[in-house]
């Protein structure tokens, strides 16, 4: 199941990992508030905006 590792708003970056697969990816957003996962394969984003964003981890 993914992780997210690292968070990093200031830099607009966002790693998540699955380490029992050993799977790593990593998103840059420039507006990144918060993140999280959410269905095990989703990565929901908030912006600076207001605006949440979804983004597909791996397909299902």
């Amino acid at each position: 199941m993914f992780q997210i590792k690292e968070c990093d708003p200031d830099n607009g970056r966002v790693v998540v990992a699955d380490d029992e697969f050993g799977l790593w990816f990593e998103f840059h957003e420039p507006d990144l508030v918060t993140a999280k996962i959410v269905d095990d394969y989703d990565l929901h984003i908030e912006t600076k905006d207001g605006t949440n964003k979804v983004l597909s981890i791996l397909e299902r």
